[in-house]
């Protein structure tokens, strides 16, 4: 579990990066714990669309994991858990890129990297677009330096698939005991 500066470090870091809005859910996530939408309203007084968009900011930046626990047949809310550690990376990020310059020398490779930093998870297709915006040339000349940056980031594991998101899982449900040997049913 992070500690008292930890916290308090994470919290500043995301006022800085994304507001305070952003901030006082995740506050809110990190002294509080684990909570649900309703919670989390409750918690900061934002309104559900306020609190929707700052949650789909800390998702997208995997500085907040969404899951559901079901139990008992019913529906249970998504409960929401913010992840410190995550945050306190932000921090590194200008290294990062320096390492991915120094490992890789590409600068498509280095683009796809502050891309990523900048806007949190992104398809190809959007890093391709992104890229190709930025250097003011055609999305195809850019797709084909990108792909095969993309795909040596991959190889060499410094990107990876976003995880799909935790399936849900019924409780289990009462075993009947079992029979001794010998035993016949109703004695």
């Amino acid at each position: 579990m992070p500690g008292r500066y930890a916290k308090k470090l994470a919290c500043a870091i995301l006022k800085d990066q994304f507001g305070g809005l952003v901030e006082s859910v995740c506050r809110s996530l990190i002294l509080k714990g684990v909570l649900s939408f309703a919670e989390l309203g409750r918690e900061t007084g934002l309104r559900p669309d306020e609190l929707r968009n700052c949650l789909l900011v800390l998702v997208q930046h995997n500085c907040v994991q969404a899951f559901r626990n079901e139990a008992d047949g019913t529906k249970t809310p998504t409960m929401y858990m913010a992840l410190v550690d995550r945050i306190l990376q932000r921090l590194r990020f200008p290294k990062f890129l320096l390492h991915i310059k120094e490992a890789l020398g590409e600068e498509a490779a280095e683009s796809i990297i502050e891309g990523l930093m900048e806007h949190g998870r992104l398809s190809v297709e959007q890093l391709v677009q992104r890229s190709a915006e930025k250097s003011n040339r055609a999305e195809v000349v850019v797709g084909g330096s990108l792909k095969s940056a993309f795909a040596a980031l991959v190889r060499e594991h410094y990107l990876e698939r976003v995880p799909r998101p935790e399936p849900v899982l019924p409780p289990r449900k009462a075993e009947a005991p079992k029979r001794m040997r010998g035993q016949v049913d109703g004695s």
